[in-house]
């Protein structure tokens, strides 16, 4: 087999390939008529070009290259004849074109495809490609490459230490946002393996074992030493010894690493001052997972920014941040297809037993911690008021405590507002974020009542993921995440309780439009995917380097 350049000897042949592949197989019957006219000057005349595979004088693949503006080139038209796949002949049309597009200075390469399609969808994203975003309801998607990243980042590929807090550990075995979305940047790793990473943790038996598993990550645990050893001269204010004894371990650990960048993730950010402070201020980056208000402290310690929404970026910069360029936004992603796994049936008659659940009630699902600003009190209380509330039941997934089953007086609050209708109401306590998925599954309507600012809300992207019709206050970021189509966006006003127990009796008694709701979800929730969330953390890592090799420069 040879890959050649596409000549006119062969071009009935490719057309008659096209059409066999892709009108007869796959079905589009209405691109044969542009498959006639197929000319490969349209390609040519603009720096693209065309590659046959040819086996024993027959046309059994194809590829093009178009030239769609700025240096970015669509991958169009790759086929192989069914009788000659599995022998790496699109491997060699894939590799042919992206050499050419290498030495005529393309950047970028797109392509579109559809969900179905899973083969290909495992083909492009081996050769790194990753999903981008969807064009239309047909579940067409959009997939990428950078070349130029590629070529910048083989001779630059960083090495980023991502610092966690001293509460839960990674992998996340005791749950925790910070410490969910750490995970998931190190499974991403392990596809793509763009990046050298370090992870320091608080040490846990289990999250050690299962840290075995990634072969892309350095894990450094940190052991709780004696909290009530003294600590003296401290360079700022808190009185936290554990944390300080935290801080002189971690610098033990990683001084004489070859670090590119040091990545703070959430906690009390003015306290790593003290660890941060032995390291040049450009390696110092916060990643902001809650809300922030300027203070020139924290331009003191970090060079950099990284936000988990707009909403959380431009309140620290209008807040008095006047570098707006120090502030990066990434948006959090979550392993999308865990929550479209497939509970059997089996499974879920099992968990509708265990919670009381009928076959006809309606199901509404909260997710989160169990305390006050979740909004969790208000509710329930728009619960009761249901019109539905005698065939209806009501699912607190959570607790007060990461993975801790402790209750509080909050928590007896509720039980005690929820008293006169026990067995419409389920307090689940904890579940791991690997499980939530099944109970999803048994939920019609997903309810996100906080009456806070929330800085992102990866529940949202959960509950989107699995297909849920939801109902969100309008709180800090999440009229960014989700818009009319998949959500009832309402105010967390002093009507909130009514617009709650309006919006679920309006969801209850409109099936279609659940199912219309449903159906639009999944495309929202591919924006948050955690190949977005690797990539996109890459792109800014690679980006803030590169401005400090220019400022060098200057």
């Amino acid at each position: 087999m040879e890959i050649i350049e596409f000549s006119n000897e062969y071009r009935d042949e490719t057309i008659q390939l096209l059409i066999d592949v892709a009108v007869n197989e796959y079905g589009f019957v209405n691109w044969e008529k542009w498959f006639r006219i197929f000319e490969n000057e349209f390609y040519i005349n603009d720096n693209g070009n065309c590659w046959l595979a040819i086996e024993s004088g027959k046309v059994v693949g194809t590829i093009s290259l178009k030239n769609l503006c700025n240096n970015i080139g669509e991958i169009k038209n790759l086929y192989v004849h069914s009788r000659y796949r599995n022998r790496k002949i699109a491997q060699s049309l894939l590799d042919t074109l992206i050499k050419f597009a290498r030495s005529n200075g393309y950047n970028e390469l797109q392509l579109d495809t559809y969900d179905e399609f899973k083969e290909a969808i495992k083909f492009y994203e081996k050769n790194s490609f990753y999903k981008y975003d969807f064009i239309d309801e047909t579940y067409k998607y959009i997939y990428k490459r950078n070349l130029f990243e590629e070529d910048v980042n083989l001779q630059m590929k960083l090495n980023i230490c991502l610092i966690t807090p001293n509460v839960f550990p990674v992998p996340a075995v005791k749950g925790g946002a910070c410490e969910t979305l750490v995970e998931t940047l190190i499974k991403e790793n392990e596809k793509y393996n763009k990046l050298n990473l370090i992870c320091v943790s608080i040490y846990n038996e289990e999250a050690f074992f299962q840290s075995k598993k990634y072969k892309n990550t350095n894990f450094i645990y940190i052991k709780e030493t004696n909290k009530n050893e003294k600590i003296i001269d401290l360079s700022f204010n808190e009185n936290d010894e554990s944390m300080i004894d935290y801080m002189d371990s971690i610098y033990k650990q990683i001084k004489d690493l070859n670090i590119d960048f040091i990545v703070i993730e959430g906690g009390n950010l003015k306290e790593y001052k003290y660890l941060l402070d032995r390291f040049p201020k450009e390696k110092r980056i916060a990643h902001f997972h809650g809300n922030f208000i300027y203070d020139k402290e924290y331009d003191d310690i970090y060079g950099y920014y990284i936000s988990v929404s707009e909403y959380i970026a431009n309140q620290f910069i209008n807040s008095g941040l006047s570098q707006k360029n120090r502030m990066k936004v990434l948006y959090n992603g979550i392993e999308v297809e865990k929550f479209r796994r497939i509970v059997s049936n089996k499974e879920k008659k099992e968990l509708m037993e265990k919670y009381n659940i009928k076959e006809n009630d309606n199901v509404i699902i909260y997710c989160g911690r169990i305390i006050e600003k979740k909004g969790v009190k208000e509710l329930l209380l728009a619960f009761k008021n249901s019109k539905y509330l005698n065939n209806s039941k009501l699912l607190f997934v959570g607790n007060s405590v990461f993975g801790n089953n402790a209750r509080t007086e909050f928590d007896r609050e509720l039980e005690k507002i929820a008293e006169d209708i026990k067995e419409k109401v389920v307090f689940t306590n904890f579940i791991h974020n690997d499980d939530l998925y099944k109970i999803y599954s048994i939920a019609d309507i997903a309810v996100v009542p906080t009456i806070s600012e929330e800085a992102f809300g990866l529940v949202v992207v959960e509950f989107l993921a699995s297909g849920k019709p939801l109902i969100v206050t309008n709180s800090g970021a999440f009229p960014e995440i989700v818009n009319s189509d998949v959500a009832i966006i309402i105010n967390k006003d002093e009507k909130i309780k009514e617009n709650i127990t309006n919006a679920i009796d309006f969801l209850i008694e409109h099936p279609k439009k659940r199912e219309e709701m449903q159906k639009e979800a999944g495309k929202v929730a591919d924006r948050f995917s955690s190949e977005k969330f690797y990539n996109n953390f890459y792109k800014i890592m690679n980006d803030i380097k590169k401005e400090e090799i220019i400022l060098k420069q200057v």
